[in-house]
This record gives structure tokens, C-alpha cells and sequence, in this order.
């Protein structure tokens, strides 16, 4: 069998980014003016920069993440960048990080 491509593992995580209008004091609040979410965990990075970057060989995640929104986000976007989410399944055990 001949092996092509490249399998990445681990963490696939969504990051919750919020920018907020200055550093709070102790005991007071900020103000968020934006939220955005994105990719992270070291495999998921990899995986969607080699795609953006259309490396011409075939890119598979494996792993494990909830069975919740965020889990649904991560499997949509790979496939959306055309990585292989074959390997890539839900659980209801514990919530995606």
C-alpha cells in the first residue's frame, strides 16, 4: 500500500476571541466590542493552513470532539477546506475544548 498525504491528531479546538475596549481594573467590567471564533490546537492549525495554502496532497484529520456546536463547527470546517473528517468523530462524553 502506498501512503500519500498527511494524518494529524490531537487537539481541535474553537477559540472564542473577544476584543474588549480597554483592560479592566480589578473589580470592574469591560466593555466587548467583538467576538469571533476561529480554529486552534496545534493539528487543526496545521491541517488549515497546508489547505489554504492548496499543498496538492491529501490532508485527514483524526480525533475526537463533543457532540455539541462546537464540535459541528470543527467538522464543518474541515470539510469546507477539504480536509477528511473520516477519522474525525463526536462523543457525548465530554464537551469540544
Amino acid at each position: 500500500m502506498t501512503r500519500s498525504g498527511i494524518l494529524a491528531g490531537g487537539n481541535f479546538i474553537v477559540d472564542h476571541v473577544k476584543m474588549i475596549d480597554a483592560w479592566p481594573e480589578q473589580d470592574m467590567l469591560a466593555f466587548i466590542q467583538s467576538e469571533m471564533s476561529s480554529n486552534g490546537g496545534g493539528p487543526y492549525n496545521v491541517l488549515k493552513d497546508l489547505a489554504a495554502m492548496r499543498c496538492g496532497y491529501p490532508l485527514s484529520a483524526v480525533g475526537l470532539v463533543g457532540t455539541d456546536l462546537n464540535g459541528d463547527w470543527i467538522l464543518r470546517d474541515c470539510e469546507a477546506a477539504g480536509i477528511d473528517i473520516s477519522q474525525l468523530h463526536q462523543t457525548e462524553r465530554a464537551p469540544t475544548s
